[in-house]
């Protein structure tokens, strides 16, 4: 199983890293409207972080497309690494509100290098869960039951992050925040 995961969470990396490197290399184009970018990339992280806190319900945004693997059962990592590239392309909660706020960041960053790295971040943030449930899946099923009815917290708080990220892109300060938090470590 753990061989499985990791080879997944690689599928949608490569996937997620892709998209950020084409976000990054489409936003060079449009450098030298870098201002008027990020004022319209910040309205839309908060947009993003409204629909994900659930108070503008968008139901594209929130649906889940569904792929079925046919063929010999049991494990092959090939499959595996093309679910996890499905994964990233197609479900989603994952390239919903929130992967799109990224790709906006991206872009906002107007390189290839940094729009990938980016998206290799959130890639690996979003792999470090799968890789938890894979190691300890029998010991957290039930832990796992008992929490499912306050994820949507989760969701809430996920977008009052969204929107303060967006605040912080119109204004300007993204860059003085992450200098400060750079300098805390």
């Amino acid at each position: 199983v753990l061989y499985s995961t990791l080879v997944f969470t690689l599928g949608f990396i490569s996937v997620f890293t892709a998209f950020g490197i084409i976000s990054g290399i489409f936003a060079q184009f449009f450098a030298s409207y870098i201002e008027v970018f990020n004022l319209i990339a910040g309205v839309l992280i908060i947009f993003f972080g409204l629909v994900t806190m659930e108070i503008i319900p968008v139901p594209f945004l929130q649906r889940t497309f569904k792929v079925n693997v046919h063929g010999p059962s049991g494990y092959n990592l090939f499959k595996s690494f093309a679910v996890g590239a499905a994964f990233a392309a197609g479900w989603t909660p994952c390239v919903g509100p929130i992967l799109a706020a990224i790709l906006l960041l991206a872009g906002s960053s107007a390189t290839a290098l940094t729009g990938g790295v980016y998206l290799v971040a959130y890639g690996f943030g979003l792999a470090l869960p799968f890789i938890f449930f894979a190691l300890f899946i029998s010991q957290i099923s039930g832990w796992l039951r008992k929490i499912t009815p306050y994820l949507k917290h989760f969701n809430f708080l996920a977008g009052i992050f969204l929107i303060l990220l967006g605040v912080f892109l119109i204004t300007g300060n993204l860059g003085k925040i992450a200098s400060y938090l750079y300098f805390l470590k």
